[in-house]
């Protein structure tokens, strides 16, 4: 799945995934179609809505909750020490169930396990507030933390092009950037290796060029 890595201009792939986001209604979201196909031929297993259920204590729940209120205020947390505070007010009385789902799961040949939530990279508050959510969720019902268990918000793709330029205020503002959340590259490294990304552009495009006018005119057919 390795190519030679190629980033297109910003204006393309947000044309490209604009596009697929007028499907993800009615088909499901390509991007965690994707992934998951490109997981199983890099990782020893990959699942897309993966389902947790467990027990864990109220003042686990009660941690959640409270961060929960700090991105509401407007602040924003240190995710790995966040994890670790979740983690460490679970490890007694765990007796009130719960059940999360995440976008994706993998787990790599090593035994690391990766739970993405592969959301918008423009989300609003409220996204950013059940994201981080269902991620400290996941890692309250697995209970080891990071570098064996790694919980991510995934962006599929980058509007603003690099890292550097991502200037989405919500996001920047509600949310760990730096620890929390993957952008474009970043997400797609982890799910394929190097280049992944480039190539998936390429798939987009073909896909594009063989089947653009068909579906450009059922689409118009549909509107009338």
């Amino acid at each position: 799945m390795l190519v030679e890595k190629h980033v297109a201009r910003p204006p393309e792939a947000t044309r490209i995934f604009a596009f697929e986001r007028s499907f993800s209604t009615a088909l499901g979201t390509t991007f965690e179609a994707c992934a998951k196909l490109i997981a199983l031929d890099n990782h020893a297993e990959a699942e897309r809505s993966k389902e947790l259920t467990g027990e864990v204590s109220a003042k686990c729940l009660a941690e959640i909750e409270r961060v929960r209120s700090i991105i509401d205020s407007g602040r924003s947390i240190d995710f790995p020490k966040t994890i670790q505070a979740v983690i460490a007010a679970n490890k007694a009385n765990a007796n009130t169930p719960i059940r999360t789902i995440a976008d994706l799961y993998l787990k790599t040949k090593s035994g690391k396990e990766f739970y993405f939530e592969i959301k918008s990279p423009k989300p609003n508050k409220g996204q950013a507030i059940e994201v981080t959510d269902r991620l400290l969720r996941t890692q309250a019902l697995r209970r080891f933390g990071p570098p064996r268990v790694n919980t991510y918000f995934a962006m599929a793709y980058n509007p603003y092009g690099t890292r550097e330029n991502y200037k989405h205020s919500f996001a920047i503002k509600h949310l760990d950037m730096k620890n929390q959340i993957l952008l474009q590259d970043e997400f797609w490294d982890i799910v394929g290796g190097k280049g992944t990304y480039g190539e998936l552009l390429e798939i987009y495009r073909e896909v594009g060029r063989e089947k653009g006018r068909q579906v450009m005119d059922r689409l118009a057919y549909q509107s009338e």
